[in-house]
Parts: C-alpha cells; structure tokens; sequence
C-alpha cells in the first residue's frame, strides 16, 4: 500500500506542467479584466504579455512599444499617481534591453513619462523628460519634423506655468523657426504663432498682442470650415475679444464674438472665448482664501452669461461674491442663427483659490490652488 502511495506521488510530481500561457492570451485575458472593471489584474496581465511578447521569435520593437504602453495607460486608471513614474521607468527599461536609449519607440514612453512627473508636482523631472522628447524627435525625425515643433510647443506649454517667460520663448522661438518655411495659413504654423500671441497677452503687452492674433486671423479665415484651422480661429477671436473687454470697448468684443458665430461647436456645448479669474479691489489687504461652486447659464444667442447661482461656498464670505462676478464677464461662443433666441446652456464651475501675492496676472489676485 505504501508503494502504490510513493508511486503515485512520483506520478504526480512528474506530470508534465499545464501549457504556459502566450503573449496573445495574457492580453486577451487582459481584456477581459478590463471589460470587467478589474484594473489590477488587467494591468498584471497586461505586463505579463509585455514580458512573454520579448520571447517571441517574431519580436518587434514596435509591438513591444505597443504592448508596454497598454500596460501603463492600465497603470494610470488605477490611480496610483506616485507608483507611475517608476512604472513607466520600468516599461522604457525593458524596451532598452531590446533597442538603444535613442530609438523611436521611446518617444511615447518618455512622453508618458513626462505626464507622470508632472502629475505628481516634480516639475524638474517632468521638464528632463520633456527634454528628453525633444531631443528623440530632433534625431530620429529631424530638426524641421512636425513631431518636433509639437514637442517644443508641449514644452513651452508646461514651462509656461512653472518658468519665467524667458525659458518659455526659448522654445517657442525654435518651433517658429521650423515653421517659418510652412504656408502662412498652415494649421502647425497658425498653432505656433497662436502661443507666440498668446504669450504676448499673458504679459499684458495687449498692444503688442492685438496685431499678432489679428494676423492669425486674416491668414485662418480662408479655410475656417477645416477643424484644425476653426480650433485656432476661436481662441485667437476670444483673445481679441477679451482684448476688447480689457479696454472697455465692448462693441468691439461683442464683434470679436460674432466672428466665431459658425465654427464647429458640439451640440449642448458651450465653448469658452475667455473666462477671467476673480479680482481683489484694489488695496485690499484681506487674506482670501475658500471654495465656491458656481452655476451659470450660457446663452447660445449671444455667449454671454444669464443667470448665476452660488451653490456652494466656504472660506472667505467675499470670495464666492468676488467668483461670482468674474464669470458674469465670461463670453462664449454664440451658436445659435443670426436672429434666434437661442437656448441657455447650464454649467457648474468650482473654483479653488487663495490670495498669495500682489501683483494681478490677467486682472486676478487670485491664483488657482489646484
């Protein structure tokens, strides 16, 4: 009886193993977690195919890209944000041990990579990896590819609100150099001289600023039925609009918003031409600090705001008040036909602020906290 116990343990232990899983079936089985809302083990799998896929006789670096870059947009929909940079470190670690640190495929991850720091506040890191896009697109596809200009442009975007606008320029002026060989009227170059202007304005330069977006706008107006062009043309009309109210001269801001009557819009959507931030009177020396969620409606007819209820303050019983004005003066664009009545778009805004310095940026004292 012993012996037949031994025998069968031998036989137990000598099976030959259940078939390993491949590549293909921990991803499909990825899918699966997914479609079942099971984050975690969609990215476990996700990551295992990435692994089992280096095995593959027929590997590539660019399906490798694919597969590593599926595992990290799982990753980020578990919401681990300060697991995600070491996450994506890993995924460009496995794809170098396959090509170099200059290859292509590391663009994405190295973007992602950016994403990453940033979300978690380190802000030196993020604009290393920023850098580091840069410099990948420069040598793989060259220093007047349009892979290129949109690195630049990310860049400059980030820098914007982390940097002095020196730095900002810096970059922005090597993409308007790449472009400058482009058609006037070309969308990239029209996106390019759109945050030169817009850069401009942000200094309060609005003369200087003015004739840049008045030239966006003679140069978009040709194609301004393309959607790429109709996405530039309304921020450049909303900034001479918001121009105009600057200066008080509201027949020209409501023209400026007349411009934009015809542009692509969603149906139900209310697209923002300006929307300033609250202001502190003058000489205020009251520390500010609260929250506030405000409803407003939106007219189609003519962008402006109607009706406005505070549903939620705390804090500072000025500030809801002081938010409250500064979305009465938001314009949006006008969707309804010339004439029409139109309809109100109700939307809900909170607003989290605290008074920290003394000189106002756009009209506001008032700087977003979060």
């Amino acid at each position: 009886m012993r012996m037949a116990k031994l025998a069968l343990c031998f036989l137990l232990l000598s099976a030959p193993p259940a078939a390993a899983m491949t590549w293909q079936e921990a991803n499909k089985a990825s899918v699966a977690k997914m479609n079942e809302g099971n984050l975690k083990e969609a990215f476990d799998l996700a990551w295992t195919a990435a692994e089992l896929y280096e095995q593959s006789p027929t590997y590539k670096a660019t399906s490798h890209e694919r597969l590593l870059l599926n595992a990290v947009d799982i990753f980020l929909q578990t919401e681990r944000p300060r697991e995600t940079p070491s996450m994506v470190r890993k995924s460009i670690a496995a794809l170098g041990r396959h090509v170099s640190d200059d290859d292509a495929t590391m663009v994405s991850l190295y973007t992602q990579l950016a994403a990453a720091f940033q979300r978690i506040g380190d802000f030196p890191a993020a604009r290393d990896a920023r850098d580091r896009v840069i410099a990948l697109n420069a040598k793989n596809y060259g220093e007047d590819s349009l892979g290129l200009v949109q690195a630049l442009l990310d860049q400059a975007r980030y820098l914007k609100q982390i940097q002095d606008i020196v730095v900002t320029r810096k970059y922005l002026n090597r993409a308007s150099e790449i472009v400058a060989k482009l058609e006037p009227g070309n969308a990239v170059r029209l996106m390019v001289d759109y945050e030169q202007a817009l850069l401009t304005l942000e200094t309060e330069r609005y003369g200087d600023a003015e004739p840049l977006f008045l030239s966006l706008a003679e140069r978009a107006e040709p194609n301004r039925s393309v959607n790429a062009i109709g996405s530039i043309l309304r921020p450049t009309y909303g900034m001479l609009a918001f121009i105009a109210h600057k200066r008080g001269d509201q027949v020209r801001e409501d023209q400026m918003v007349e411009a934009t009557r015809g542009l692509p819009v969603e149906a139900g959507v209310a697209n923002p031409l300006f929307q300033e931030l609250p202001r502190i009177p003058g000489g205020s020396e009251l520390a500010l600090a609260g929250y506030a969620l405000i409803e407003y409606k939106v007219s189609t007819a003519d962008g402006k705001v109607k009706e406005i209820r505070i549903l939620e303050k705390s804090g500072n019983p000025q500030y809801a008040s002081l938010a409250s004005d500064a979305v009465r003066e938001w314009r949006f664009q006008p969707s309804a036909p010339v004439g029409d009545e139109g309809e109100l778009i109700t939307h809900k805004q909170p607003f989290r602020y605290q008074y920290q310095n003394d000189k106002p940026e756009l009209g506001t004292r008032l700087k977003r906290s979060n």
